[in-house]
């Protein structure tokens, strides 16, 4: 067994072929096998693949004769790799010498399913550089564990500061791993690193994060990341969510990490709708009937939610005179009223309780603070969201304590009750 597998689908890249190839053959861990799928690519690749494979006995090559995307030539790299770890790197991008020893080395010391980097930027225009750089895809800011954790505990971490990333060429995994939970990549669609990597982080019992750029990522003109929104997009965002669905549900995983991925997701696809909806050929897209189900289910969702939304936009006006919302109460009607008001693009900044006992730190991703702790921002507003029968009580706690709030119950916002 090998050390290390790295996996490099390639297609049309001719330009940064070679650096990425030398950026592998030339690694300070020599025991790694190189497995590069050729997807069909119509420019010089296969002839340069050929070249570097003729002259490294490590690598492989594999040409198909037909282009199937990125997922399918990743799922073959895995099915085909020998390595205790796999590693899956861009075709336009590279790796600093001493990253597959780094990673392996770190991933061995401490029996890792995973371990988590960052990168460094290469923009090949300005305007690249403004739209990306100091975001998530580059080097992390936050703090972080510094051990091993379960991979939802780090997932969690990272969604907090604002610094999830899907991005695959930042990810080193055991094989073994990926192979017993099933986890391979979404094919013959868009963004198939969005199901891998979550699934992958939802599932692990032990990941770390490395700060450290052992990855050198391109930002290129036309690329998945930088193209303007098409409907494949929408489409890749529709099989990544349902394949996480699915997921989930088959391993029973629940708790926050999986709602946010989840919740994004749909994020992703609503707002990637109206692009695909003037699409008229769906036939083209949703060759399998089964998918071809699931977009009928949402395409009617969808419109019935734009129907719900304008009735929510008329319910909640009054809160938008106000710069941010808290809900009073973490039940049932407290998680509802949060889902209708996020899904207007007003998104609740806390969740209030007349005690902690009994709820959840975060909920949606927002903080849960108990009343006595509360201290308002200025211009923010309460919105009592409890059983119509607790109204009177909480009312009077926040009369006591000076705060103006609004009473919600049954589609009817009452408010605000403002204090002399």
């Amino acid at each position: 067994m090998v050390k290390v597998s790295v996996i490099i689908p390639v297609y049309n890249v001719e330009k940064y072929l070679r650096q990425c190839l030398d950026s592998v053959v030339n690694q300070t861990l020599k025991d790694i096998e190189i497995i590069c799928i050729d997807d069909a690519s119509p420019d010089n690749c296969p002839r340069i693949l050929d070249e570097y494979g003729q002259k490294d006995t490590r690598m492989r090559v594999f040409h198909l004769t037909k282009n199937q995307k990125q997922g399918h030539g990743r799922n073959l790299g895995l099915s085909e790799a020998g390595g205790k770890y796999v590693y899956f790197l861009d075709a336009d991008d590279c790796i600093k010498p001493d990253t597959m020893k780094t990673l392996y080395e770190a991933a061995e010391r401490e029996s890792l399913d995973g371990v988590f980097f960052d990168s460094e930027e290469v923009y090949e225009t300005e305007r690249l550089r403004k739209i990306y750089e100091g975001t998530a895809v580059s080097q992390r800011t936050g703090i972080y564990p510094s051990g091993v954790v379960d991979g939802q505990k780090l997932a969690q971490t990272f969604i907090e500061n604002h610094e999830w990333s899907v991005l695959v060429q930042r990810q080193f995994w055991r094989r073994q791993y990926l192979l017993e939970n099933e986890i391979t990549y979404p094919e013959g669609a868009e963004h198939e690193d969005q199901f891998f990597t979550m699934a992958s982080s939802l599932m692990a019992k032990r990941v770390r994060y490395l700060r450290a750029q052992l990855l050198i990522r391109r930002f290129r003109e036309q690329s998945v990341v930088t193209s303007d929104p098409a409907p494949k997009n929408f489409h890749g965002y529709l099989v990544n969510a349902w394949s996480l669905l699915s997921f989930v549900r088959k391993n029973h995983i629940s708790g926050e990490p999986a709602e946010t991925m989840i919740r994004d997701l749909f994020r992703s696809m609503k707002r990637l709708y109206p692009v695909f909806r003037d699409e008229e050929d769906t036939d083209a897209w949703f060759k399998d009937s089964h998918l071809e189900q699931i977009y009928s289910f949402y395409h009617y969702a969808i419109e019935t939610d734009e129907w719900q939304q304008e009735l929510d936009r008329r319910l909640f006006q009054p809160l938008t005179e106000y710069r941010s919302i808290v809900i009073y109460g973490a039940g049932r009607v407290g998680k509802s009223v949060f889902k209708r008001l996020f899904n207007i693009d007003m998104i609740p900044e806390r969740f209030l309780v007349t005690c902690r006992e009994g709820n959840p730190e975060l909920l949606f991703g927002a903080e849960v603070e108990e009343l006595s702790d509360y201290r308002p921002k200025p211009d923010e507003i309460i919105v009592v969201a409890m059983a119509s029968g607790m109204h009177e009580e909480v009312s009077g706690l926040l009369r006591e304590k000076k705060l103006t709030h609004y009473l919600y119950a049954k589609d009817k916002l009452t408010g605000p009750i403002i204090n002399n």
